[in-house]
């Protein structure tokens, strides 16, 4: 097992992020020990860091499993210092940084963003997010953010080949997780400090590296049905702006799932 806490740990040039670690050879998910963690008093900035998951979780149930020692796989506890009402813009500000720490890797095509949670390299997912936030009656709201990377793998499973990649992969390089992880901390306080203090400084760098904007785009709501747009921007607090029908339409992302029409 690496040893995140000398390795990162020596390595980092944060305030909060990362500072205290809980690293494990293997757990079940690194969002639900954090938000239990999180729920007990851990401080801001805590880190659950794990080679592997075996029930990692993605946006509505779905599974994010990575391979063994070859990713990033973390979840952070986050007290930002904002109303809940902006809590929406935790994703693009996680999705920032992990673009932010990848973007400099040497080979690697120009990265890219897809709402609200995936990089895309290539035009593959390498990366998924997931916040998770806690607004609880009588005290400050606060979140988990977990973030799984694809850094090493050689290869994936057929069913995945064609819609996954690894920086590995896209660059044809060996990376160096530790180091990527302490740049990815220090990215994170930096992008989340943007959206404390100036978040429409956040959402214009978002939007200049958004996937799809000004395209069709097909989202299928929680009941089931899909409807047909084209993908206008992001609004103040991180929803989805989508033009149907000569209208725009305002989403969050617990309401619809986003993908490429035609």
């Amino acid at each position: 097992m690496l040893d995140w806490l000398h390795t990162t740990g020596r390595l980092l040039g944060t305030s909060a992020m990362g500072r205290v670690m809980e690293s494990h050879p293997e757990i079940d998910s690194t969002n639900a020990r954090a938000l239990s963690w999180a729920s007990e008093g851990a401080v801001h900035g805590s880190m659950v860091v794990a080679e592997k998951q075996t029930a990692g979780r993605g946006r509505h149930g779905r599974s994010w499993d990575g391979g063994q020692g070859e990713s990033l796989l973390f979840s952070l506890v986050v007290r930002p210092q904002m109303e809940k009402e902006r809590f929406g813009l935790l994703p693009l500000a996680a999705g920032l940084a992990v673009r932010d720490a990848v973007e400099p890797l040497p080979g690697l095509p120009e990265p890219a963003l897809k709402w609200p949670n995936d990089l895309l390299v290539g035009g593959r997912k390498c990366a998924g997010i997931l916040v998770e936030s806690v607004m609880p009656a009588g005290s400050a709201p606060w979140a988990v953010v977990g973030i799984g990377l694809n850094v090493n793998q050689d290869s994936f499973p057929e069913s995945l080949k064609e819609i996954a990649t690894s920086l590995r992969l896209a660059s044809g390089k060996q990376v160096a997780r530790p180091l990527l992880l302490a740049h990815l901390l220090e990215a994170f306080e930096e992008r989340l400090g943007l959206a404390e203090t100036r978040p429409s400084a956040l959402v214009q760098d978002y939007l200049q590296v958004l996937h799809g904007v000004g395209r069709p785009v097909r989202f299928r709501h929680p009941d089931g049905r899909v409807t047909e747009g084209v993908l206008s921007g992001i609004d103040h607090s991180g929803a989805l702006r989508v033009e149907t029908g000569g209208q725009e339409e305002v989403y969050t992302a617990g309401e619809i799932s986003l993908s490429a029409a035609g």
